[in-house]
């Protein structure tokens, strides 16, 4: 059998097979050649590895299809301003825009220490209640896991040119706040508070009043001014980094896998004895390792990106170890002894997904340590 350490980080050790299949896969790695080729398995095994990454992610439930296009335009402008390598799947590249997320709401929504951003949207109780405004109620807001509540705001937007010249929100606890206009025209107020109170007092039902205030300063509700879309954002920092480890979690749909025991499989050559060292015979570096999204029959809810290189580390740590290796102080005394250092990652990078939960609603979530930059003897 052929050996790829693939288990570092992502799965854990499995045995290849490159001998073509008659259907299409969703993993791409590395061959003799160091070519990118494809990975091929059968439903059985390429469903359990749909369950380790769905497990690593730590995604019980999604939804499909969007709510509100205004929301996911949002979302889509802050994965965009994130990843180097911005690219939506391709349902939903119609949601591509050219306008540039302004630095003000980037700055607002903590966009560079937030490890979990949800969009979430309000249903509109009374359209005109008995105070002359527009009455939008909420679902509980559900804190993420050692999540910390960086920022959360409500936006506004009016599809006319005509627009009123404030908005005026009012909450239960009778706190009136303005708000402001960003650049992109559409209206939002800080409501990092009030989520945290919402949150903390199961007795409240999460609702707020919006006025529209024209130029002589009346109030009005919101249909006052044609068409309109309201959306709340939510961002949060992870308390710590994400745990390595998860508990097995129960698989939606209702799919099950029997065992989450480590994957094989046969191989071209299936003569070739298993031995520690590199498969190719190489010395350790970095190899491919790709993961399409689309033939995971993920492109109904993973807005973004429709598959990632997570990549691996395999090749042999001989001795005397050389400059190529990248090889630790601690591995190159360790080539002393009889324990024999191994090829490991000694750079991870972090990703992004863009995704449509169980509600519908769409989460921008960042994963540490899911792509490995470098490799090294260790």
């Amino acid at each position: 059998m052929i050996s790829l350490c693939v288990g570092i980080f992502l799965l854990p050790l499995c045995y290849f097979s490159t001998v073509s299949p008659s259907f299409p896969t969703a993993f791409y790695v590395d061959n003799e050649d160091a070519q990118s080729v494809p990975l091929h398995v059968n439903k059985k095994v390429g469903a359990r590895l749909e369950s380790h990454i769905l497990e690593l992610l730590g995604i019980e439930n999604h939804g499909s299809g969007i709510r509100d296009e205004f929301a996911t335009r949002f979302m889509a402008q802050l994965y965009k301003k994130t990843e180097e390598d911005f690219a939506l799947n391709p349902a939903y590249r119609y949601l591509e825009t050219g306008t540039p997320l302004p630095a003000a709401d980037e700055k607002a929504i903590g966009l560079g220490e937030a490890d979990t951003i949800i969009s979430f949207l309000p249903r509109v109780i009374s359209d005109r209640n008995a105070e002359g405004g527009s009455k939008l109620g909420f679902d509980r807001p559900e804190i993420p896991n050692e999540g910390r509540l960086l920022h959360a705001e409500l936006r506004v937007s009016f599809e006319n040119v005509s627009k009123p010249s404030l908005l005026i929100a009012k909450f239960q606890d009778l706190r009136v706040s303005d708000f402001s206009l960003s650049e992109n025209g559409q209206f939002f107020v800080n409501i990092t508070e009030v989520l945290n109170t919402w949150a903390a007092n199961p007795s409240i039902r999460p609702a707020v009043t919006v006025f529209a205030v024209s130029k002589r300063s009346r109030r009005y509700p919101l249909s006052e001014f044609g068409k309109w879309h309201s959306f709340g954002i939510a961002s949060f920092a992870d308390s710590g980094h994400q745990r390595r480890g998860r508990s097995k979690r129960n698989v939606p749909n209702g799919r099950h896998y029997p065992d989450s025991s480590p994957v094989s499989f046969t191989t071209s050559k299936p003569k070739l004895p298993f031995v520690r060292k590199s498969v190719y015979g190489k010395e350790c570096r970095r190899r491919t390792l790709y993961v399409d999204f689309k033939y995971l029959n993920w492109q109904d809810w993973v807005i973004a990106p429709d598959g990632f290189y997570a990549h691996y580390c395999d090749g042999s740590c001989s001795f005397p170890l050389t400059s190529h290796m990248n090889a630790t102080n601690h591995a190159i005394v360790q080539t002393l002894v009889t324990t024999e250092p191994k090829c490991a990652p000694s750079t991870l990078k972090s990703m992004k997904i863009l995704f449509i939960d169980y509600s519908r609603n769409v989460i921008l979530k960042r994963y540490r340590d899911m792509r490995v930059e470098d490799c090294g003897c260790q």
